[in-house]
């Protein structure tokens, strides 16, 4: 899947800018963006206008790391997981900071369900 061609408006200026997002991240084919998304770069854009830095809003998004048989999915709430494939951890959730929280978790090799005990 190419990425996807989104348009938002700068939260400073107000400018609308269009800009290229991958709404499919493959950590095991890339590591270093891992990285990028346990520091919320990956989610972020910067207003060519004012040079504001702004988080990517709205968008739906797949973390597959195929090496550690890991799948986080950032949706909006009410989406149901199905037919996760045998073997896999796969989370569902509903923002950017919990999705880089879960990496962070994972990549630590601590368990996300003890951590929010």
């Amino acid at each position: 899947m190419a990425a996807l061609e989104i348009t938002q408006k700068c939260r400073s200026c107000g400018e609308s800018h269009s800009f290229s997002f991958d709404g499919i991240i493959n950590a095991a084919g890339n590591p270093e963006l891992r990285e990028r998304v346990a520091s919320g770069d990956y989610f972020t854009w910067e207003c060519p206008c004012c040079g504001a830095r702004n988080l990517v809003a709205g968008q739906t998004c797949l973390y597959h790391d195929s090496k550690e048989k890991l799948m986080i999915v950032l949706a909006p709430v009410g989406l149901k997981m199905e037919q996760v494939p045998q073997g896999y951890t796969c989370r569902l959730v509903d923002s950017v900071g919990q999705l880089m929280e879960k990496v962070k978790i994972f990549s630590a090799g601590l368990d996300d369900a003890i951590m929010e005990l």
